[in-house]
C-alpha cells in the first residue's frame, strides 16, 4: 500500500436508534469524508467479528481487533434533555493495532469515543 493520507484510530460504534441500529464513530465519518475528499484512508478500530466492516467502511482498508463487543451507544432524548447510554465497548486500541506500514501516515486522526 502507498503512503496513508489520513489514518483514523478510534472505535467504530453501533448507534442504536428509534428506526433501528447505525453505524457511528468518529473513525466512520471522519475516514468516509478523507475519502471523499480523494485523501487515502485507513481506520484502526476494534469490533466484534462479525460486524460487518466492509458495508460500514466501503473501499477503506480497517485493521480490526476483535471483540467481543462493538461499542454500542444509544441515545434517548426526552423534555429534560439527552440521556445517553453506553451499553457495550469493544476492545482497547494502543500501538500494537496499527499494521507497521501504515504508522506514518500524513495525517494522524485520534478520535476516542470510550477511553479506548
Amino acid at each position: 500500500m502507498q503512503q496513508l493520507d489520513y489514518l483514523c484510530v478510534g472505535h467504530i460504534t453501533r448507534d442504536l436508534t428509534p428506526t433501528g441500529p447505525l453505524v457511528g464513530g468518529t473513525v466512520t465519518y471522519s475516514s468516509r469524508t478523507a475519502q471523499a475528499l480523494g485523501q487515502r484512508a485507513a481506520v484502526v478500530t476494534s469490533a466484534e467479528p462479525d460486524y460487518d466492516l466492509t458495508t460500514a467502511l466501503p473501499g477503506i482498508p480497517v485493521a480490526a481487533r476483535p471483540a467481543a463487543a462493538t461499542s454500542t451507544f444509544e441515545n434517548i432524548y426526552t423534555s429534560a434533555g439527552r440521556r445517553q447510554v453506553l451499553h457495550s465497548v469493544a476492545a482497547p486500541l494502543d500501538v500494537d493495532a496499527i499494521p507497521r506500514e501504515w504508522r506514518a501516515p500524513r495525517i494522524l486522526h485520534l478520535g476516542p469515543l470510550t477511553n479506548e
